[in-house]
């Protein structure tokens, strides 16, 4: 009887080997397709991403909750092309951070020489807005950053209602974290 009982047992252990095998297999297979592994990537990566950033506003005053919509779109285009025409991590960084310049500078100015009365909090002037976003597109081609998440963070700056030289820094910091994670999952996964 005991034989009986370990043969059954062995049988089940190997079973079930094969059944591990097969779908290891197939969960290989399945990620092999370039769609499937930059369709889970985008789904792992891009939340973890952000969640490591949101983390560093918590604990940082450099890097502002603000930050965020630039970094999201910027990562799931990072991480959905990784072939494509925004997917170098320089353009990413230096787009960031260029726009969120250009909108630091823009607001310094018309702070300085556009505005006759001091701005509410949330209060940006519509002519800001036009001049940051020109001086960033005027300044990304130059430079060939040319990022479209540079943009927003070129608006973003405008509205900050903190330091504008410290929501540079986090941009800076923010975008670096993400492109190097992505220069490692694409180094090492895709």
């Amino acid at each position: 009887m005991s034989s009986r009982l370990w043969e059954w047992y062995r049988s089940g252990r190997r079973r079930l080997r094969e059944f591990e095998h097969r779908e290891l297999q197939a969960i290989r297979r399945w990620l092999e397709h370039p769609d499937n592994l930059l369709h889970l990537s985008v789904l792992v990566f891009v939340p973890l991403l952000v969640g490591a950033v949101t983390w560093l506003a918590n604990v940082s005053p450099v890097v502002s909750f603000l930050v965020y919509p630039p970094l999201a779109s910027g990562t799931y285009t990072l991480f959905s092309n990784p072939e494509g025409r925004y997917s170098s991590p320089r353009t990413f960084v230096g787009g960031l951070s260029l726009g969120a310049f250009s909108g630091w500078v823009v607001l310094e100015l018309s702070v300085r020489y556009w505005s006759a009365a001091p701005l509410e909090p949330f209060e940006v002037p519509a002519s800001a807005a036009a001049v940051a976003i020109l001086v960033t597109g005027v300044a990304a081609w130059a430079l060939s950053l040319e990022e479209p998440a540079a943009f927003s963070s070129a608006l973003l700056v405008l509205v900050t209602g903190v330091d504008q030289v410290a929501f540079v820094a986090g941009v800076f910091v923010s975008s670096l974290l993400i492109a190097g994670v992505f220069v490692l999952w694409r180094t090492h996964l895709y």
